[in-house]
């Protein structure tokens, strides 16, 4: 923030400067000694008097609009939010003032009530400007942030698809709302109105990973499990294993219903092979050693580690070494402290912001990217131990 306010300062001056200029004779509006007063306050570290003087010089030019902005936008950033509304306000009350620059302002005064959580009146300004070419998009992106916060996936729709209009690709996003719609209908036992959203999703965006889930939710519900599996089927093994915990979950339930355990060993095989697939995989090792014994499991284990070493795969390996040998007092220690180590890190990351979360999110926490999480694979965690780094 002190950089920012080195800049301001003398803006501020010289704005004032050339304002007195164009005025009437009348004593300076802006003088170098409160310039100096500024710097003397930057100087001691005295934030707060020297945002108060800026405050007060760029008060004594009405027309330094971009000082304001700038200005507020500093205080929206410390979390003044009052002060950063006071300022745009006020721009937006001069009558003399540029429409491009009070579009601005409107904006920038939308921004704030969104960031103090005023919903309301931010949505209404955006709802002004959707119409206008120079911040219309913009508009919609932060009608659309409103939306998603309060839920109103309906409204978010219409939102996206006009934003998709304008050239922006919105598919991903709008097949998200819809899968939204469809698991609040799930929620609420409507299993009909589920499989239409995911239907809708998956017509908005083919690729759409989370409504094929969705899909196969429903007919599981439905006690089909045929269903169930072609709807998996669907997903391409590459995005299947971005979220392979969530697809072996589904996979268990539906060969259980079928009684058919042979199947989903096959099926787990080949989403396996997918890198990140480290939940397939481990999966498979326990099926083999309850069908075939522990060497059958850690043949499996061994050919896996070979082809991409893991954390996941080395504590399996290890675990079932340590366990058929009652002296292996440190493999069985290693091997504790590996389980407490995969307990506690996380099995999803954000690829977008790096966000890491236990449970899968659809929309990331912190970035508010939509299908941007992905399982954390053992390639990844493997690096961070040999780093010194690994982290819950």
């Amino acid at each position: 923030m002190l950089e920012l306010l080195w800049l301001l300062l003398p803006l501020a001056a010289a704005s004032g400067y050339l304002a007195g200029r164009r005025r009437p004779p009348a004593p300076p509006p802006v003088s170098a000694r409160d310039y100096l007063r500024g710097i003397n306050h930057l100087l001691n570290d005295e934030t707060d008097k020297a945002v108060e003087l800026l405050i007060r010089m760029v008060e004594a030019d009405s027309e330094t609009v971009e000082t304001h902005l700038a200005l507020a936008s500093l205080f929206r950033r410390r979390g003044e939010l009052e002060r950063a509304i006071r300022i745009h306000q006020n721009l937006i009350a001069r009558p003399t003032l540029e429409p491009a620059q009070r579009t601005q302002a409107l904006l920038e005064l939308g921004r704030d009530y969104l960031r103090a959580g005023l919903y309301d009146r931010a949505e209404a300004i955006f709802q002004d400007l959707v119409g206008d070419g120079r911040v219309g998009a913009e508009a919609l992106e932060q009608l659309m942030a409103i939306y998603e916060r309060e839920r109103e996936w309906p409204q978010a729709i219409a939102a996206a698809r006009r934003l998709a209009r304008q050239g922006r690709d919105q598919r991903a996003r709008i097949a998200h709302y819809l899968c939204e719609l469809g698991e609040e209908a799930r929620a609420a036992g409507d299993l009909r109105g589920a499989e239409a959203r995911a239907r809708e999703a998956l017509a908005a965006h083919r690729g759409c990973t989370r409504a094929a889930l969705l899909v196969a939710d429903v007919a599981l519900a439905r006690r089909d499990p045929r269903g169930a599996l072609r709807a998996l089927r669907e997903i391409r093994r590459e995005a299947a294993a971005e979220v392979a915990p969530a697809v072996v979950e589904r996979l268990e339930a539906a060969f259980a219903m079928l009684g058919d355990e042979a199947g989903l060993m096959r099926e787990l095989y080949a989403l396996g092979r997918e890198p990140g697939a480290e939940a397939a995989l481990l999966r498979l090792a326990e099926l083999r050693r309850d069908r075939e014994g522990s060497e059958a499991a850690a043949a499996l284990l061994r050919e896996a580690l070979a082809h991409r070493p893991g954390l996941e795969a080395a504590h399996a390996l290890l675990a079932l070494r340590a366990d058929g040998d009652p002296t292996g007092e440190d493999g069985r220690a290693v091997a504790a402290a590996l389980a407490r180590m995969l307990a506690e890190r996380a099995r999803y990351r954000c690829r977008g912001c790096g966000f890491r979360a236990r449970a899968l999110h659809w929309q990331c926490p912190r970035c508010k990217a939509w299908g941007a999480m992905r399982a954390f694979t053992s390639e990844e965690g493997v690096d961070r131990v040999q780093r010194g780094v690994i982290q819950p």
